[in-house]
């Protein structure tokens, strides 16, 4: 078994991470961590709610962990070409609804809806009638997207066509977070051994991620 991280272990390794809404941080058995600002736990893992760096402070033999946000904005808006970070909340054979969280690095003061229409999943790469919506998204996935428009209804119309954009996190249907498989088109629960199709976010490396969150978050 794996000895637990002393908290100034901990302090050292991942003070200064930064992170984005839905990014697995620690697991739920680490004894010496607790969640602070910008954190929740579920599924038995901590996770980041809000994009920043990590800030890890030593409190009565534990480390409590908190998201740090710089020039976090709450007049911001979505508006066309920005990067979004949404949740999605339903599924229908014709589009993907989601809640709109974040504009680049700025947590919204209230949420917005989102929709991801069928033709806007993979654009020209795949024809209309390839796809699938309940193989692209499911209820509680954390995905990101472009906004292109303003949608009916007060909602904004979401587009995932690029390689990169797409589900960065996604729980399997007993809620356990899955991780991509090498062809990029699916997740796999390394738990329940299920495997599920997604439009993925093609991201193929921990220094592209790094790179990808730099450019659409800010700076680090």
């Amino acid at each position: 078994l794996m000895m637990m991280q002393s908290v100034d272990d901990l302090i050292e390794e991942f003070s200064g991470k930064f992170v984005i809404p839905g990014e697995e941080l620690f697991k739920e058995q680490e004894e010496n961590i607790r969640s602070g600002y910008g954190c929740y736990v579920a599924h038995g893992y901590y996770f980041a709610s809000l994009a920043g760096q990590l800030k890890l402070t030593k409190e009565n033999d534990c480390a409590v962990v908190e998201v740090v946000r710089e020039n976090s904005s709450t007049s911001i808006l979505p508006s066309p070409q920005a990067v979004v970070t949404c949740r999605v909340t339903g599924v229908a054979n014709k589009y993907a609804k989601c809640t709109i969280l974040m504009v680049h690095n700025n947590v919204l003061p209230y949420p917005f809806v989102g929709i991801i229409r069928k033709e806007n999943v993979y654009g020209s790469a795949k024809n209309e009638t390839e796809v699938s919506m309940y193989e692209c998204f499911q209820e509680g996935d954390i995905v990101i997207a472009k906004v292109f428009s303003l949608g009916d209804s007060f909602s904004y119309l979401l587009s995932t066509e690029e390689l990169e954009l797409g589900v960065f996190v996604g729980y399997c249907k007993e809620k356990h977070k899955m991780q991509p498989t090498a062809d990029k088109q699916h997740l796999h629960c390394e738990i329940c051994l299920t495997k599920e199709p997604r439009k993925i976010a093609d991201l193929e490396s921990d220094e592209e991620i790094l790179k990808w969150k730099r450019r659409h978050y800010g700076k680090r």
